[in-house]
């Protein structure tokens, strides 16, 4: 049995879920953009209701301003998990810096 968990546990952390979407506040933390953006996993930013939009050109990445309803946080999150995964991502490195959200930096 615990070979067949051991499969199970390799081919689940193969696939992308909400829980490897970098959340990153902008404007507040663009300066850790490029590092998040090697990481190689998506990213949904949430902008401050005072910051300009933003024009990205990554198909991992995508933005929601504040205040926005949770609904349409998480209607964000899922169609980023979809881009990435028809575009073949697997889940990139997890952030070592004590932050599982991707904020630090």
């Amino acid at each position: 049995m615990k070979p067949l968990l051991l499969l199970e546990t390799a081919a689940q952390s193969e696939t992308l879920s909400a829980a490897d979407v970098l959340i990153v506040r902008w404007p507040e933390k663009a300066a850790g953009m490029p590092r998040r953006s090697a990481l190689g996993r998506p990213r949904l930013l949430i902008v401050a209701p005072s910051a300009p939009p933003l024009a990205t050109l990554d198909c991992d990445e995508d933005w929601i301003r504040l205040p926005a309803e949770d609904a349409d946080v998480n209607a964000r999150i899922a169609a980023l998990v979809a881009r990435a995964a028809r575009h073949g991502a697997t889940p990139g490195p997890q952030v070592t810096d004590g932050s599982c959200s991707g904020d630090a930096g």
